[in-house]
């Protein structure tokens, strides 16, 4: 009987005063389907003279055509093996690779934590290569691969995300065609959590950490310090616009009206004109950037010095023991 092979991802958790940054990414074959969902859903509406509803589709899918939204990051990929020179490891785990035409090979990998250890840390580096290649295409920002400190392992049925927290410091400049925007992810969000807008592993990740009590010591401890460019910024205000008309009567009573993000010690936002948006005077942020520090992935053990339970609950992952396995009910 063969061994099951999985699609590994490596997601990475940037916080920002308005919780982890998220890409917005065309390329997403499940952004063709919400489309046909949402179009037959206005379609129906104005079959029945709903015009109402009708014009709620439509505001859903102005943020859709912009693709869902996902954390930074992707899948590796041979050159991640050739870069610290483990191209025999490829063969040696039994690494099946998929070329597919017009797009990346996609690489299937046995299941890493039934490896032997040796192997898993060898792999290890491979994914921490990964996220470092990952951040450096979407954001043009070059964080060091020890900066990274793990999280958890999202568990779906064919695919496993390996979620990593690091703090960036730099301007974003966004050249991958692949990528249309930003969007964030925190506790008040006015996009709708569902599949729609979000792929699956943000909608576990709002569970498992962005809801869980120990957050904060990890965002103060990995609080990342951007300039981004007005032009994202106005993309994602744009985007909450959409979702605010398209939210019902109820729903907008509960969300207030969206406001475009200001500057932010920690997040600044380079004007049209090519110039630093001035800082308010009251403005703050989690965090005093200047004095943001690592905290060595050792002594954070994921509780920042806190005795309490880690991010998620249920059993470790023996491939990575600051990275315990959360389910997920369906692939990303």
């Amino acid at each position: 009987m063969e061994r099951p092979l999985f699609k590994y991802r490596v997601g990475i958790i940037a916080e920002t005063p308005w919780g982890p940054i998220l890409t917005q990414e065309i390329k997403d074959r499940a952004r063709v389907e919400a489309l046909q969902i949402i179009e037959d859903k206005r379609l129906a509406a104005l079959k029945s003279h709903n015009k109402a509803l009708a014009n709620r589709y439509t505001a859903g899918k102005a943020i859709i055509n912009g693709g869902r939204f996902s954390l930074p990051g992707g899948g590796p990929s041979p050159r991640d093996f050739e870069e610290i020179g483990e191209t025999g490891l490829i063969d040696e785990i039994g690494i099946k690779i998929v070329k597919r035409q017009g797009e990346d090979d996609t690489l299937l990998f046995p299941d890493i934590d039934r490896l032997p250890q040796e192997i898993i840390m060898r792999i290890e580096r491979i994914m921490r290569r990964t996220a470092v290649r990952e951040i450096r295409e979407e954001f043009n920002i070059e964080p060091e691969p020890d900066s990274l400190g793990g999280v958890s392992q999202i568990m779906g049925a064919t695919r496993r995300h390996l979620i990593y927290i690091v703090a960036l410091d730099g301007e974003i400049k966004i050249t991958d065609p692949n990528i249309s925007g930003i969007g964030f992810i925190d506790q008040k969000h006015v996009i709708p959590l569902s599949k729609f807008f979000f792929q699956g592993h943000v909608r576990t990740l709002y569970s498992h950490y962005i809801c869980n009590p120990d957050r904060d010591g990890l965002a103060k401890a990995y609080a990342s310090r951007f300039i981004v460019p007005f032009n994202l910024v106005e993309g994602w205000f744009h985007d909450e616009i959409a979702a605010y008309n398209y939210l019902s009567g109820k729903g907008r009573h509960r969300t207030h009206m969206p406001r475009i993000l200001e500057s932010r010690p920690a997040f600044r936002i380079r004007g049209k004109d090519g110039q630093l948006q001035e800082l308010r005077s009251d403005s703050n942020s989690f965090t005093v950037s200047k004095e943001a520090k690592l905290i060595p992935r050792a002594m954070l053990k994921l509780h920042s010095g806190i005795d309490t339970p880690p991010l998620a609950k249920p059993r470790r992952s023996p491939s990575n023991p600051t990275m315990p396995k959360v389910g997920e009910k369906k692939p990303a």
